[in-house]
């Protein structure tokens, strides 16, 4: 109970700095709203790719909605490098707080950030003519591509150490010093 109110804090504390500095709000909103808007009508005329027959703007939504996803990922361990920076998480190290939510605090502030543009992403694309049914079912494609481009990176992908590659170095192969 006490990981979750300390967890808890820390996102509070986040959304706090992140209300700070709203141009990253805006950037959060406008940048994937730019590449759904500006792309899906510079591109109408082409028409959706692959096998599906539809407009491409219901081929372009749940990419963006992905790849939006995927980008908040990449960037939620800004903040966390931001603290570190300015000495803000000595600061939490010492303070009677678990360990563990200083980490999942990021990972929660990072989802919750996701859904929230995921949202006002698909209201869009469904404001723009998406057939909710094609919505749902790209967006499952995309939701199965994500974990399995995830898998590499987990913990259950663990059989790397033991493939064919050499015992020195982690990639040349070169023997450790």
């Amino acid at each position: 109970m006490q990981l979750l109110r300390h967890t808890w804090w820390m996102v509070v504390r986040q959304a706090r700095n992140l209300g700070r500095e709203p141009i990253w709000i805006v950037m959060m909103i406008v940048q994937p709203m730019l590449w759904l808007l500006l792309y899906g009508q510079l591109f109408k005329r082409v028409g959706a790719q692959g096998p599906a027959t539809g407009s491409y703007i219901e081929f372009l939504t749940p990419g963006i909605v992905a790849m939006n996803s995927f980008f908040g990922g990449m960037w939620s361990g800004m903040a966390m490098i931001n603290d570190l920076d300015r000495h803000v998480i000595d600061r939490f190290l010492a303070a009677p707080t678990v360990r563990i939510a200083i980490v999942l605090s990021q990972v929660v502030r990072a989802g919750l950030t996701a859904v929230v543009q995921a949202c006002i992403l698909l209201l869009v694309g469904l404001a723009l003519g998406v057939q909710r049914d094609r919505l749902h079912r790209d967006l499952g494609r995309a939701d199965d591509t994500g974990v399995a481009l995830q898998a590499p990176f987990s913990g259950h992908a663990g059989s790397a150490r033991k493939s064919n590659r050499p015992r020195g170095g982690a990639v040349s192969g070169l023997p450790r010093r």
